[in-house]
């Protein structure tokens, strides 16, 4: 097999969260086709008619008019997938089957398969899961983010009931100042001389996926040659072709076909695009640099099947 990263796919899955350790790492030739797939969601959300008068529908109906105009119909953006992904895989028998084929099947079948808690002997998943025991600090975060949202918004209320009294009656109503039920503290002026919540100016990531990602268990990552990297999938199919070629001696086969279907964890955004397309022009080193180890040991006496490249 080559040892050149840009013809392999490389498979790796982290036990604790912030690991740099693969707990779990497959690695195998980079198919000839790659497929990704991608979708956005549109709908007309707007009322479709000016009534709801059922007669005055079917009247106008009748004449071949419809109580609607044109603009009701745009089309509006309700969500997007996070985008699917298929790829072949073959695993081949170069020195040793059980290490170059056998152990490559056996870890990819255990991130799609469950595994039993020690303790409570349920199942557990096989793939990215949130890690409660670091959720505290999370939801803390989350609900102090949702708190002072719900201050501006009902600050903003106040205000312009104010604002509108005062334009009623004079000046003279500047008691209905709203100053007292508002904290400062936690309001910041942004550009356009409007209040933000300071718990978004200090952490303005709390609703992205990179700020859940340090919170995965299991975390499972995929790199594609040198031009895709997923750092965090959920692996949703696993099927295999075992080729009647049989090793002499430990009567394993020699060959094997793998499709591996997955997915990102999180629903992409635009800035996870510039991630997952790797740019290396753009002068900057992806973390946690790794040297990876190849199935089978050596080279035929050349040295052993050892890169170095960073995921």
């Amino acid at each position: 097999m080559s040892t050149n990263p840009n013809y392999l796919v490389l498979v790796q899955q982290y036990g604790s969260p912030g690991s740099t350790t693969p707990a779990i790492s497959v690695t195998a030739p980079v198919p000839d086709q790659v497929a990704f797939d991608l979708q956005s969601t549109y709908e007309p959300l707007l009322p479709q008619s000016f009534t709801n008068n059922s007669f005055l529908k079917v009247a106008s109906a009748g004449l071949g008019v419809r109580l609607a105009v044109q603009s009701l119909t745009a089309q509006l953006w309700t969500g997007s997938t996070t985008g699917d992904l298929h790829i072949p895989l073959e695993f081949y028998t170069e020195n040793d089957p059980i290490s170059d084929v056998r152990n490559q099947i056996v870890n990819l079948m255990k991130l799609v398969t469950p595994s039993i808690s020690s303790s409570t002997g349920m199942m557990q998943s096989p793939g990215p899961q949130l890690d409660f025991g670091q959720l505290g600090t999370a939801a803390k975060d989350a609900a102090g983010g949702a708190f002072s949202s719900i201050t501006q918004v009902g600050s903003a209320g106040i205000t312009a009931v104010k604002n509108l009294v005062t334009n009623a009656f004079g000046s003279s109503s500047t008691n209905l100042q709203p100053a007292s039920m508002i904290d400062a503290n936690s309001q910041l002026p942004d550009g356009t001389n409007s209040t933000v919540s300071k718990q978004l100016t200090t952490n303005p990531q709390l609703g992205t996926a990179d700020y859940w990602k340090s919170l995965v268990t299991n975390r499972i990552s995929i790199r594609v040659g040198n031009y895709m990297y997923f750092d965090n999938v959920v692996i949703t199919g696993l099927s295999q072709t075992f080729i009647s070629n049989f090793d002499a001696q430990t009567g394993l086969p020699n060959h094997v076909q793998v499709g591996l279907s997955f997915r990102p964890m999180f629903v992409l955004s635009q800035a996870d695009i510039d991630q997952i397309f790797i740019n290396p022009g753009a002068n900057s080193t992806p973390a946690n640099p790794t040297v990876f180890t190849m199935p089978g040991g050596n080279t035929g006496g050349v040295g052993p099947n050892t890169f170095g490249f960073s995921t």
